[in-house]
Order: structure tokens, then sequence, then C-alpha cells
């Protein structure tokens, strides 16, 4: 049987009196792909935010890799995510290669020089995400594309065991998009756990092991083909959304608030 990468078992969590997330209960198996989807506020980014430890947890138990959420010690290195709303401020005086170096500093240790293994892991994923020529460019340069793909490879460059994204392919093109969904199949085929929360329901159903609908309640958990259903979709999003085919990919479109936009994703 394989092991666990994480377990969320019974998981509630309340801004103040606003319940977002109730009685959670998630596995999710080493070297699994997951995608994580929901309408916007659904608790999703919040989840993360609690296996990450980034939030207290107090109701429910998370352990991550059989240690229990508040207590992962060293493990936490071997965590690697991308938060939406990154609050780094874009004009630090700092390079790309330099941004993605800090990424190895919990494996350098505090006060230590990096080696030669920490300059050819930011290399290595430096090529991965296709930003070698920009290698010297200060972060203030970069366009939206660039950022995100910078922050992906931050969170690769200490070749992590569980892989959390939340949003990754944020301001980046269709092609990009596709490429770092490749890139997370072969980190997947080494066994890296990798949580990804994404909108694009229709991508990330091609390369995802198995969906979770997450609409304050888990809705289900299980592969592809049996979650992207118009019933399913219609739980989470409500019947406003409409759910159709072009060839073999599913889209939604979900009908915008009276107010002309949907509700930002989970501003608590």
């Amino acid at each position: 049987m394989t092991p666990l990468a994480v377990s969320v078992d019974r998981v509630s969590f309340r801004y103040q009196k606003t319940l977002v997330l109730e009685e959670v209960t998630l596995q999710v198996k080493e070297g699994e792909f997951l995608a994580l989807i929901g309408p916007n506020g659904a608790g999703k980014t919040t989840l993360l935010k609690l296996i990450l430890g980034l939030l207290p947890l107090k109701e429910g138990t998370i352990t991550i890799f059989n240690r229990p959420v508040q207590k992962l010690g060293e493990l936490r290195s071997q965590i690697g995510y991308v938060l939406q709303g990154n609050t780094i401020n874009r004009y630090f005086p700092i390079t790309v290669e330099e941004f993605i170096l800090t990424g190895r500093y919990p494996l350098i240790g505090m006060g230590k020089k990096p080696r030669i293994q920490d300059y050819q892991a930011v290399e290595a994923v430096l090529s991965k995400v296709h930003l070698t020529p920009l290698r010297s460019k200060p972060i203030r340069e970069l366009s939206g594309g660039q950022w995100q793909r910078m922050l992906v490879a931050r969170a690769l460059v200490s070749q992590p065991r569980l892989l959390l994204l939340d949003e990754p392919t944020t301001a980046i093109d269709p092609k990009g998009s596709e490429s770092l969904y490749e890139l997370l199949l072969t980190l997947r085929e080494a066994k890296t756990t990798i949580i990804v929360v994404s909108h694009d329901v229709g991508v990330i159903a091609q390369y995802a092991d198995t969906i979770a609908c997450l609409n304050r309640t888990l809705v289900c958990h299980d592969r592809p083909e049996e979650v992207i259903s118009a019933e399913t979709l219609e739980t989470m999003y409500g019947k406003e959304v409409a759910f159709f085919h072009h060839g073999e990919i599913p889209h939604i479109v979900v009908k915008k608030s009276p107010h002309g936009r949907q509700e930002n994703e989970e501003r608590e």
C-alpha cells in the first residue's frame, strides 16, 4: 500500500466568525499529482496554508509524511510551495539567480555559504523553467510570466518531496502553462507529491492523477474522468455553471456576479 504524503482529517477553519472549511478529510498518497479545484472563496488557499503550517490548526489534524504539521522540524525543508499574492518586494536589489538560490537556504544552514551542489541545483531549475538567459537580470525587470516561473523555480530548487502550488500558471501564456505542467509530470515520475490549486479545470484534468473538489467541504476526490461531470461542477459552482466539451477537453464557464466580476479567492 502506498504511504501517505498528506493526511487531512476533519479539518475546519474560521476567519473570525466566518466558516471557511468544514470537516474536510483528504488523503494524498506519496507520488500523487492532485489538482484542487473549486469556486472562488471555497477555501483552497486556506487549506494549502494549513498544510504548510502558515495558519493555526484548531479543529482537526494534518500530518505530513506521518508527522503532525505543528511538529515538522527538518521536514519543512522537504516542502516547496508557491502561494498566491506573494509579498516579495519586486524592487529588492537581487538577481533571478540569487533569488532562486534563497530556496536552498534551509538546506545550506544558518550563516553558511552555498556549496557547489547548491549552485548546480539553481542551474538545473533555471534550465527547467527556461530562465537561464535571464539569470543575471534584476528581478524588478521580469514580466509577469517570468516572475511566476521564477517563483516556481525557487520552490523546486530544494528538490522537495512535497510541492504545493496555488494557481502557478497565473500570468503565464498557454505555451508556458503547458511547459510548466509537463515539468510537474517529470517531478511526479521522480515520486514528488504535487498539490496544485487551479481554476483551469480542463487543462489540469489532463495532467493530474486525481482531482479534489472543494467548496468549504470536500465535494469529491477521485480520478479526473470520474470528477469532471456536469453534476459535480454544478454542486461546486451552482446552477449558473455552463459545462461543455471541445474535443476531449472539458471546459466550464461560470456566470459572473451581478457586479460584473467573480469574488476574489479568499481575502479573509
